[in-house]
């Protein structure tokens, strides 16, 4: 019987328990956006996005890349096909997967560390083989056309693949070289850790809604008729720009306001359906976890640069406050600040309370830097 065999054919090793355990494995990208270059400074020749990633694996495996070429020679094109002929059972490769394809990737090891965590048995000879964390620089090589050809953010998968079991994945955001303060936002929220798996979500979320529904709104906006989209579409738009409000986004959030607004919607004004309190509520899979906390203004007062986050909501309300509605703003919407959320607290007491706050901040400022200057 031959190595990594066992009884009836099956194979034991990473394969045998990493099936059955794959939580035990974990991808970490050092950040969830990527800013693609601006069309043409590289002419014709691929682009290559250089990321550190953070890969939780068992210690003895063997960490590489995956390209086309080395798929086709060890037995297909797919990830699940591609790995199976490989000789090794402990190699294990990062495959990338952005629009609607997947990219040649290169990994090189740089550190290693030994983690403990707390382990169930697991079954297979390396049932007691201990978990690193290798630290990997990943070169992602993304062709020309694709780098240049798209207009909207897209979500890019890196996923750890060992044989034919996906043990791990992780989604960043790939941003075009037009919307640099979209990455910069992107780029600022935490990642890196299991406790930011929330993050991870909104961004696959963010990546995919956008990336399915951009085409639809540059139709119609160009006369071009379109099939229709679900409404649960577009609230699933609604809840991801309320998210982003509240987590202090203006530029992701813009992003989806333009493109939400740009879609069908059977209210004669769905701005305003969006941007109140009591049109939201928390039932079904796609529960909207903001709904608590209020409309808009609530949700810009509490964000963590509201002052920015408010202004950004308010020129909403200017710009499509009268869309579709009955023929001025005044008429259609108009903000309102004694609006309830559910601990009955309304946006002009949130203003008034950060009023405070800013107050306060200023004045331990400046009594820090008058002891400073005694000293």
């Amino acid at each position: 019987m031959s190595p990594g065999v066992g009884k009836g054919g099956k194979q034991e090793g990473i394969g045998d328990w990493a099936r059955t355990s794959p939580e035990q494995c974990r991808v970490y990208p050092s950040t969830l956006g990527v800013l693609l270059p601006k069309p043409g400074t590289r002419g014709q020749h691929p682009t290559i996005l250089s990321i550190h990633v953070l890969v939780r694996l068992p210690a003895h495996a063997r960490l590489s890349g995956w390209s086309q070429e080395e798929s086709a020679l060890s037995g297909g094109g797919a990830p699940d096909k591609g790995l199976a002929g490989l000789a090794c059972m402990s190699e294990l490769r990062l495959v990338a997967y952005a629009f609607g394809r997947r990219l040649t990737t290169r990994a090189k090891e740089q550190k290693e560390q030994i983690v403990e965590l707390e382990q169930g048995p697991r079954p297979g000879k390396f049932a007691m083989e201990p978990l690193a964390e290798k630290l990997c620089k990943v070169d992602i090589t993304v062709p020309s056309d694709l780098a240049s050809s798209h207009s909207t953010p897209c979500p890019l998968n890196l996923e750890l693949w060992e044989h034919d079991s996906l043990l791990g994945d992780s989604c960043m955001l790939l941003v075009p070289a037009s919307m640099p303060s979209v990455a910069a936002e992107v780029r600022s929220l935490p990642c890196g850790c299991d406790g930011n798996q929330d993050v991870e979500e909104f961004v696959a979320d963010l990546g995919r809604w956008q990336r399915s529904h951009q085409h639809m709104a540059t139709a119609k906006s160009a006369g071009v008729p379109v099939g229709k989209d679900t409404l649960g579409g577009w609230e699933a738009g609604a809840l991801l720009t309320r998210q982003a409000v509240v987590r202090g986004l203006p530029a992701v959030a813009t992003l989806l306001v333009e493109t939400l607004m740009a879609l069908s919607h059977p209210s004669p004004n769905p701005f305003m359906q969006f941007a109140r309190a009591h049109t939201h509520s928390s039932s079904g899979a796609a529960a909207d976890d903001t709904a608590a906390l209020g409309g808009l203004l609530h949700l810009a007062l509490l964000s963590p640069c509201s002052t920015t986050m408010l202004w950004t909501v308010l020129d909403w309300g200017r710009q499509w406050g009268a869309v579709c509605g009955v023929g001025s703003a005044e008429k259609g919407f108009s903000w309102d600040w004694g609006e309830l959320n559910a601990d009955g607290v309304t946006p002009k007491e949130l203003m008034e309370l950060r009023a405070d706050e800013a107050t306060a901040a200023t004045e331990v400022a400046a009594t820090k830097a008058a002891a400073a200057a005694a000293a």
